[in-house]
């Protein structure tokens, strides 16, 4: 009998490890499929931020307009100027779109959108904000 309930043992503590692997394996995946979600909020939540940053823009452009004021070039010679900066110092630190868009807090493809001199939806704030992030001061002269 005593060989018996020696085996029962060993099977139930087979049975625990057993469970304590796949335990372990759930733990693993669920962290890891958190870790996405987390990615994916964080992602949406950039995208919500650009969404709202572009409709505001749109609106002062608009009420601006209605006052009878006109689109500046300077600002666009501006917007160029910085974009300049912002390219050459990005291609001598070599981070990825991804580092700078994460550094600076704005979404990627509004760095792509930069770095490909795409300048339609870029406002000055956020260039001065990305070099800024690399020890860039900017100083705009009103005259």
């Amino acid at each position: 009998m005593d060989a018996g309930h020696g085996m029962g043992f060993v099977n139930i503590c087979n049975m625990t490890i057993h469970y304590k692997r796949t335990l372990g394996s759930i733990e693993y995946h669920l962290d890891k499929n958190l870790d996405v979600i987390d990615q994916k909020l964080f992602e949406l939540h950039q995208k919500r931020l650009a969404l709202i940053e572009e409709r505001n823009r749109g609106v002062r452009i608009k009420r601006a307009m209605r006052l009878g004021f006109k689109p500046n070039e300077n600002l666009d010679r501006i917007r160029k100027e910085l974009n300049e900066k912002i390219i050459s110092i990005v291609k001598e630190n070599r981070p990825t779109h991804q580092e700078v868009a994460d550094m600076a807090m704005i979404p990627r493809t509004r760095v792509t959108a930069i770095m490909n001199r795409h300048l339609e939806r870029v406002s000055i704030d956020c260039m001065v904000k990305i070099l800024d992030l690399f020890g860039i001061s900017t100083t705009i002269h009103l005259s």
